[in-house]
């Protein structure tokens, strides 16, 4: 059965972690092969 969560779970927490972890290992490999890349970031303040 599907049905909604509320947000701020702690499954959120460790989906926003994991995501740092690996977009911060992406830019850390692009860095040393001296690959250009993309990248998109929020302002702070903003709130998803």
């Amino acid at each position: 059965m599907i049905s909604t969560r509320q947000r701020g779970a702690p499954l959120d927490l460790i989906v926003a972690e994991a995501m740092i972890l690996a977009n911060s290992t992406w830019g850390g490999w692009l860095a040393e092969c001296g690959v250009p890349g993309i990248y998109r970031s929020r302002p702070a303040w903003r709130r998803a």
